[in-house]
């Protein structure tokens, strides 16, 4: 009986030692350059233990005898944006991670440069612009929330919802929060197009699931307001230009908009 149980121990221990791996973590700038000095975590997704990495050399943290679970690594560096992973499962293989920490500077100035072209309507360009920066950190909503935008105006309702759900996946707390909010992106785009083309049923549709996303969205509330405007829905009309200005107090284009919308309102009472 005791030779059995020190056989069934010692298969028990052979056993969990094969359930452990070697997490490796290359972490580069967004010219793929090996970074130095990263502070670098590995967090159990389940029981919420953190661990810091055996050793850092040459830009790559190793993590040893990680057990079987469900992981995220996070990484953070002085003037660099910080990068964290999506969900790692790890068994007994060793896993090798790249992140990314691309400098605050470059990631920004690639933002406003989509901007720019957004705003000139050269989506081909914006979505170039965008779709790097998303490479950089995959997990950045209002990145997404840009693209989402793009992909709408393109007419790929489709692929803006899908990177809703891609940057969901780097959210493990809330991930149907974090889809929500580039969502909003794409109601707001889609709400948008629908007012240009007077479709103002869609465009309120659409603009009240933005906002339920994101309520401190002036420009869905000052859109809402124009479509019940065209809609002769003054009531409506006039409590949303008024929100609009209590989010964004100085647009003098909301202000003018309110103007007309009351002016109008007053005209539509004295007719009945």
């Amino acid at each position: 009986m005791l030779k059995r149980f020190v056989i069934l121990l010692s298969f028990a221990l052979h056993s969990s030692l094969l359930m452990s791996a070697t997490l490796k973590v290359q972490v580069v700038d967004h010219q793929q350059k090996a970074l130095d000095k990263v502070s670098t975590k590995l967090v159990n997704l389940k029981s919420g233990d953190e661990a810091t990495p055996k050793t850092y050399k040459k830009g790559v943290a190793t993590f040893v005898d990680v057990d079987t679970g469900d992981y995220q690594v996070f990484a953070i560096l002085g003037e660099h944006r910080s990068a964290k992973s999506s969900m790692l499962s790890i068994s007994e293989k060793d896993v090798n991670l790249t992140l990314v920490l691309p400098s605050e500077e470059e990631y920004q100035k690639v933002e406003r440069a989509g901007n720019a072209a957004f705003e000139q309507q050269n989506y081909e360009e914006a979505q170039a612009l965008y779709e790097k920066a998303l490479s950089w950190s995959p997990w950045d909503s209002g990145m997404g929330y840009n693209l989402s935008r793009v992909y709408v105006r393109q007419g790929d309702s489709n692929k803006a919802r899908g990177v809703a759900r891609n940057i969901s996946k780097y959210e493990i707390k809330e991930p149907e929060k974090i889809e929500q909010e580039v969502m909003a992106g794409v109601n707001f785009e889609e709400g948008r197009m629908a007012l240009e083309k007077r479709d103002f049923g869609k465009a309120i549709s659409s603009m009240k699931e933005a906002l339920k996303a994101e309520p401190d969205n002036a420009d869905a509330c000052h859109a809402l307001a124009l479509a019940y405007g065209h809609l002769g829905n003054y009531p409506e009309a006039i409590k949303n230009i008024n929100e609009a200005l209590r989010l964004r107090p100085g647009d003098a284009n909301f202000k003018q908009v309110k103007g007309l919308l009351e002016h109008n309102a007053e005209i539509a009472s004295q007719k009945k």
